[in-house]
Order: structure tokens, then sequence, then C-alpha cells
């Protein structure tokens, strides 16, 4: 959690917590949702997902936001390759 956390401003809007986030995207991605504004509104509907994200509940932009900002992160804690092109 330490490199997420490196990663915000000292200043500025408290951000969201990276653990709610991260919850918030792989219960998502377990659930069958991709997209940003279904997961934008699955937050709002699913009481799994609202406590497996610890009640984070971020627009559409907040979550592709995080997600570009911990792609680094995420894809060395997960052993993607980001030099592979599909």
């Amino acid at each position: 959690m330490a490199g997420f956390k490196q990663r915000y401003a000292a200043t500025g809007r408290a951000p969201y917590a990276p653990r709610g986030m991260m919850g918030l995207i792989l219960y998502g991605i377990m659930q069958g949702v991709y997209s940003l504004r279904s997961l934008e509104r699955f937050v709002h509907l699913g009481l799994g997902c609202m406590w497996v994200s610890n009640g984070v509940a971020p627009d559409h932009a907040i979550i592709g936001r995080f997600i570009v900002v911990t792609s680094l992160i995420t894809s060395l804690l997960f052993g993607v390759r980001r030099d592979i092109k599909c």
C-alpha cells in the first residue's frame, strides 16, 4: 500500500483510500462489471460492492484516473508485462 500512497499529493482534497478503490475495481471485475460507468452505478446499487469498497462511491472519472495513475503499480503487483502488444 505504500506505493499507492506515494502517488497522492500532500495538498488538496483528501483522496479516496487506495484499499477501497482497489476493492471496488476487483469486486466489479469478479462480478462481470468492466465499464467505468457501469462500475459507478454498481457501487451505488450493490451491497457487496459497498461493503468491499468500504463505502467508497466515486464517479467514473475518479475510477478511471485511479486506474491510470496506479497502472504501473498494479502491473507490477499482478505480474502483467506492459511491453506485450495484443
